[in-house]
């Protein structure tokens, strides 16, 4: 069976749908106002959905009345109408195409009128009058006259005919789509589908009662039917309408749910928690770590214990490791790993200074070629600040996890992210770092708390980045961050999915040799760290020590290229 991908993409080519007017919604709320409409009675529940959408938090923050999220980003254009753009983004278009002449008479017309402003505003100053402003002057507004004269005869005759066009529009604003529809049309449609007193008026009245206005709670049917509406108008929205993303200065067809945060829940992952992860109050060691840190010399002061540089564990250790489980051998990727002093059950958290140390470690393939070079200019950087490239990081509202690396909604966070310079791909780091290099992996994040109540707590998993995968040709399994390779072996995993133990993305050691070999490539490493004394009550001015290091795989292991702590 051949598949058309095109189908399984909007727009769908939806008809419009009939929308009630005032009068409807209305009829199927006619108890507002009288007494048996009021709390505690079954018809509240009833009205409890009109103020819901029309008047509360509902209305407000989800469909966006307070032109703060989601539906306010919908134009009134329909799809078949010339797509908006901002009159200003316009105006860039025309200075592009003018020629010197048409560009010379547009500057000296912007300037008579910043001259007039500065006029105004140099009068309101001295003379503290505001209203002085929008007093006439002759003299500036003549040369405003004059230059918008000259610029109009400079210009040929489609230049003009489209500025005029710009300036008869004027306002920036977006012609936002009257969200009065989208309200009334959920209205409606909650008792279309179904909503009605007799079947749900007691537990939206009685059962559920108010628990504020945070999302993870339960919640009345009514509103569960409100949902249902309100993604129904979403989609008749993305079939009809022009879209802005982000806020723009253009419009466009609607690719996606991606686009905004219209997700919610993660079908391709089960995962409510991580069972390992970054709790900063306990970090517990595991096989991926294997190594703990112990010298907190509690007998000496906290200025001795900083000044200590030879207790910071071996990085080469942490980065290199064995699952006891089948004695494999796996390479650490990335992590951040927080080593925090140990005190007694009865003391709470930070009531006395705790000392603490922090690693942090990320993974670059670079050119087998540009080894040397590298290593040579590492030595002696300070990479403290994070000012390499770093993972990129998506939400589960973006994309799926089981869309990592083919999905389209993949693909538009990478060209997203192009845009910025932040594209998973070769990069360059401003002529810091003389050779290119490119992220070993990608971070997943999922937020807890949302309205759906399918999560427990917030996580994230470390991932491969799409050129490994590629071309390592491994396959995910659909369960937590784990690949596997062509004989179905695990070749790459963030075990805290499923264990206990900080988030890290590792790679088995024959695969990740293989694909080095293969792409002509080797790995390295930056390190960057902190010993410091947190909750210190300020008695005694404390430097924090910093730590910096880079380090590369050979084919002897790995190797440290620089490591030094500095006093920051």
């Amino acid at each position: 069976m051949v598949i058309d991908e095109n189908l399984l993409l909007p727009p769908y080519g939806s008809t419009w749908p009939s929308i009630p007017g005032d009068l409807d919604i209305e009829q199927l709320t006619p108890y507002r106002g009288t007494d048996a409409g009021k709390w505690g009675t079954l018809e509240w529940s009833r009205n409890r959905i009109r103020w819901s959408v029309m008047d509360d938090d509902f209305g407000h923050y989800v469909i966006g009345t307070n032109f703060s999220t989601r539906s306010s980003q919908w134009s009134s254009l329909r799809l078949d109408e010339d797509v908006w753009q901002s009159p200003s983004s316009r105006i860039e278009i025309l200075l592009k195409n003018m020629d010197s002449s048409e560009l010379l008479a547009w500057v000296e017309y912007q300037q008579a009128q910043s001259d007039i402003w500065a006029h105004r505003l140099r009068i309101q100053h001295e003379e503290e009058v505001w209203a002085n402003i929008f007093e006439p002057n002759e003299e500036y507004e003549a040369k405003i006259k004059l230059t918008r004269s000259k610029m109009l005869s400079a210009m040929n005759d489609i230049t003009r005919s489209e500025l005029e066009a710009i300036n008869l529009e004027g306002s920036e604003d977006f012609p936002g789509f009257d969200l009065s529809i989208v309200q009334r049309y959920v209205v409606w449609r909650v008792f279309d589908l179904g909503w009605t007193v007799d079947r749900f008026g007691e537990f939206d009245s009685i059962s559920v009662s108010y628990s504020g206005r945070h999302a993870n709670k339960a919640e009345r049917m009514g509103k569960k039917y409100q949902w249902v509406a309100y993604h129904e108008m979403l989609a008749y929205l993305a079939d009809n309408y022009q879209y802005r993303p982000d806020f723009g200065n253009t419009t466009e067809t609607f690719q996606g749910a991606w686009q905004g945060w219209y997700r919610d829940i993660d079908p391709s992952c089960l995962l409510a928690s991580q069972a390992g992860g970054m709790d900063l109050l306990d970090q517990k060691t595991s096989w991926w770590t294997r190594t703990a840190y112990e010298a907190w010399d509690e007998d000496a002061s906290h200025q001795s214990w900083l000044d200590a540089e030879d207790d910071i564990p071996a990085i080469e250790y942490i980065l290199h490791t064995v699952n006891p489980a089948d004695s494999s051998e796996w390479f650490s990727i990335d992590n951040s790993i927080l080593w925090q002093q140990p005190y007694p059950a009865d003391v709470e958290p930070y009531d006395k200074p705790r000392r603490q140390v922090w690693i942090e470690y990320q993974a670059y393939f670079i050119r087998a070629d540009d080894v040397d070079q590298f290593s040579t200019w590492a030595k002696g950087v300070d990479f403290y600040g994070r000012w390499m490239p770093q993972p990129h990081n998506v939400y589960h509202t973006h994309m799926f996890l089981g869309e990592h690396t083919w999905a389209p909604a993949f693909e538009y966070f990478i060209d997203s992210a192009e845009s910025n310079n932040q594209e998973e791909g070769w990069s360059d780091t401003d002529d810091k770092c003389p050779v290119s290099l490119l992220t070993a992996s990608f971070h997943y994040n999922v937020e807890g708390g949302g309205f759906d109540c399918s999560i427990d707590d917030s996580y994230s998993l470390h991932l491969p980045n799409k050129s490994f995968l590629r071309s390592a040709g491994l396959k995910w399994t659909g369960i937590g961050a784990d690949f596997t390779d062509s004989q179905g072996s695990l070749a790459a995993s963030d075990p805290s999915a499923h264990e206990d133990g900080t988030g890290a993305l590792l790679i088995r050691g024959d695969v990740l040799r293989r694909f080095l070999k293969v792409n002509n490539l080797a790995i390295c490493w930056t390190v960057v760290g902190e010993k410091t004394v947190a909750g210190f009550d300020g008695s005694q001015r404390l430097r924090f020590r910093k730590m910096s290091g880079a380090y590369i795989l050979t084919d002897d292991g790995i190797d440290k290229i620089y490591q030094k702590t500095s006093y920051w």
